[in-house]
């Protein structure tokens, strides 16, 4: 199941997280000079690459993520290698690994969202696949809040053929 976020109302966070995956796609901005380790702000810098990428968020916090055509994966999860049964802290701190199964973890998140005005989609298949069961949602409106308030999960302006949960 792929999940891609835009925006949502309030959900619970973790049973997102278990079933999907989640891909950012935040405003765009201008590249910069060439850089012994470069970073970006979000994968809308370079729309064309896909693969690991080093984010640093406007708050100055960095962390591994995967982009695919401008989108920032969250969480990805698709084939069952990465165990997602976790500890609370663990999902605070993000596990897993960028280039497969994996979550930036709810600190990294939170950065990451801070100050931008986000989109999150959600992609939806059945497992193992099945022609046909492939759905989306994809919300206008979405933000986490940081660990002071809770990780507070705020979504709205829903799209898609996955029904608004």
């Amino acid at each position: 199941m792929i999940i891609h976020t835009r925006n949502f109302g309030k959900m619970h966070l973790l049973n997102l997280l278990f079933w999907a995956i989640l891909v950012f796609m935040v405003g765009r901005s201008q590249g910069g000079d060439k850089c012994e380790v470069c970073y970006v702000s979000d994968c809308c810098e370079d729309p064309s690459f896909t693969g690991r990428r080093n984010i640093k968020t406007n708050v100055g916090k960095i962390f591994s993520a995967y982009c695919d055509q401008g989108w920032t994966y969250i969480l990805r999860r698709f084939n069952g290698e990465e165990d997602f049964y976790r500890t609370w802290v663990e999902y605070q701190h993000g596990f897993g690994n960028p280039n497969g199964e994996h979550f930036i973890g709810l600190d990294n998140l939170a950065c990451f969202v801070k100050g931008r005005k986000c989109k999150v989609r959600f992609d939806l298949e059945a497992w193992p696949p099945v022609s046909q069961a492939k759905r989306f949602a994809e919300y206008s409106i979405f933000n986490v809040a940081d660990e002071t308030q809770k990780y507070r999960l705020t979504i709205g302006g829903y799209s898609g053929t996955a029904g608004d949960a």
